[in-house]
């Protein structure tokens, strides 16, 4: 895999395993997402989404869900961070094409566009 860049999340070849960058004005780290094999059956996220410690101890920090859009059915990518080490802070983001991707190798290299949790 090449340089990560802030706020991307790069896929291998089957889908599996990711790693990925967010950055913002309250935090900055890389993340690595690992599918759960048993996601598909349940109720369960698609991928974990593991962090370190600030001593660089593995800790499981998030996950990705695959997500239905309401309007058309279209699935997608989210993202949601539990702990940002910034008490109370969670992040959530969408998980999409970068600007200017055509192929469909672009599929594995995708931006991390920030949103907010949704109201209950």
């Amino acid at each position: 895999m090449a340089e990560q860049k802030a706020n991307t999340i790069e896929f291998d070849d089957k889908r599996e395993h990711a790693s990925g960058w967010i950055a913002t004005h309250w935090c900055d780290f890389p993340f690595e997402a690992h599918i759960d094999p048993d996601a598909r059956n349940s109720n369960r996220p698609l991928y974990r989404v593991f962090g370190r410690s600030p001593k660089g101890t593995p800790i499981e920090i998030g996950a990705i869900w695959e997500r239905k859009n309401r309007e058309n059915g279209n699935t997608y990518l989210s993202l949601q961070i539990r702990d940002t080490g910034v008490e109370g802070r969670e992040y959530n983001g969408n998980i999409g094409r970068l600007p200017g991707s055509h192929t469909s190798n672009d599929d594995l290299l995708l931006a991390i566009i920030e949103s907010r949790p949704f109201a209950a």
